[in-house]
């Protein structure tokens, strides 16, 4: 068999060769040198026992591709070939494609998602692309407004600016809320920054909404309408006020340069040191006891049975500094209008008149503090005197008899000694003095 396979390869070499030597003009086709070691078997096939002397080295710009990028042609040397039937030997450098990569099974990441072609509706629900709107929320939009709301009746032809433009149950909620929001400004905070006035207007509406047992919508022309009232209100102050200026504190008013200077220096007097609250501004005697706050407590709030100092008598009795001080501070105002000698009306400016406010509330709140009892009772009065000149009468607190030490003294002296289990405990007593009597 071995030998058979000798002679197979001898006889293909001589074929070969003769052929190389017919088409190449007689010559020889090249010699090929064996590279096989020593001890290789000889009866190796020739094909693959054969190489050539030139080597070949393997393509170290080969690298692994990775996946999604674009297959590049890959330039490498093949080796030579050796067609048994031309006997022609191929050794150029050939350009061949990289392999096609062998389709791979899915990635983890594949797996793991969601297929939104056979997704479920929950699954579609929650799912969705990161640069796609947030999906809807299954929980209610409490941003829109609540369909239990009634919308306020608006009059055919009315802007809904004014309360004149409401009617029915709508116009009476409005009309309730716009009286507190006003009570609020007197008695509580009489300039709240505009997140504070949106949150008392809330809480007033939702009062008033729930009196009536019924819902209705505030809407911002509502809360626009409601706020404004805090202006009007320094302002109708300021009306009732203005008049008891002059002759509480002696201003003239005529045309004689004289009289000018006059009042300028009253002005200059009342004005250093909150001089016209005490009750003789020359000698600073009884600071915030000038007549003239009480007679604006009375003008601005017990002018008449409907005013607030009776409609809304608990928040009045005692009057509250915070009442006080508002009065304090449009009085200054109304002072301020006097500067040059002769009356010249001056406008409430906010940002003047908040800040003289508050250290007018600071100074009341010491006053206050300084002696409780006598500054409780001046309030007090000033209450009862403000009440009895609407002619409604000051209302009696429902106290009992035992109001000092000596009648808690007396009761318990009656007590002293007594069982209380019979009626007959004082007949007893009445006999037992008698027959005491009697023995004498």
């Amino acid at each position: 068999m071995n030998t058979l396979t000798e002679k197979t390869n001898r006889q293909l070499l001589e074929d070969a060769d003769e052929e190389y030597r017919q088409t190449h003009d007689g010559h020889g086709r090249p010699m090929i040198e064996s590279e096989d070691e020593e001890n290789e078997h000889p009866s190796l096939l020739f094909s693959s026992s054969i190489k050539t002397k030139r080597i070949i080295e393997p393509d170290a710009s080969k690298t692994l591709r990775k996946q999604g990028t674009v297959r590049k042609p890959v330039r490498s040397s093949s080796p030579p070939h050796l067609n048994l039937v031309t006997g022609q030997w191929r050794d150029n450098q050939i350009v061949t494609s990289s392999p096609s990569a062998p389709p791979s099974s899915p990635s983890p990441v594949m797996h793991n998602s969601v297929d939104c072609s056979n997704a479920t509706e929950e699954h579609s629900a929650v799912s969705f692309d990161h640069r796609s709107k947030r999906p809807r929320s299954n929980s209610p939009d409490n941003s829109a407004p609540s369909r239990s709301k009634r919308a306020c009746t608006i009059m055919h032809g009315e802007t809904g600016s004014n309360l004149r433009d409401y009617s029915g149950v709508a116009k009476s909620v409005i009309h309730k809320v716009l009286l507190r929001y006003e009570n609020h400004i007197f008695t509580i905070n009489a300039y709240p920054d505009e997140k504070t006035q949106s949150e008392i207007v809330r809480e007033l509406w939702d009062e008033v909404s729930a009196s009536v047992k019924q819902k209705f919508e505030l809407t911002p022309a509502l809360q626009s309408m409601i706020k404004k009232r805090g202006a009007r209100c320094h302002g109708n102050i300021r009306d009732r006020i203005q008049p008891l200026i002059a002759p509480a504190y002696g201003f003239q008013v005529s045309d004689k340069k004289k009289i000018h200077q006059a009042n300028k220096n009253l002005y200059v007097m009342l004005s250093t040191g909150g001089a016209f609250s005490f009750k003789t501004p020359g000698d600073r005697y009884r600071r915030f006891e000038n007549k003239i706050i009480f007679q604006a407590i009375c003008a601005c709030w017990f002018k008449n049975q409907k005013t607030p100092g009776i409609k809304y008598s608990d928040d009045y009795d005692p009057i509250k500094p915070e009442s006080v001080a508002l009065i304090i501070t449009v009085l200054e105002n109304c002072i301020d209008e006097w500067a040059s000698g002769k009356f010249a009306p001056k406008p409430l400016d906010e940002d003047v008149q908040w800040p003289r406010y508050l250290a007018h509330l600071a100074d009341i709140r010491k006053w206050c503090k300084a002696n409780p009892k006598v500054t409780g009772n001046i309030l007090k009065q000033w209450h009862n005197g403000a009440r009895s000149s609407t002619g409604v009468k000051a209302k009696q607190m429902a106290t009992g008899y035992l109001n000092d030490e000596e009648e808690e003294t007396r009761v318990m002296a009656d007590l002293e000694g007594r069982t209380g289990e019979t009626d007959s405990e004082d007949d007893d007593d009445d006999a037992e003095n008698d027959a005491t009597g009697d023995e004498e």
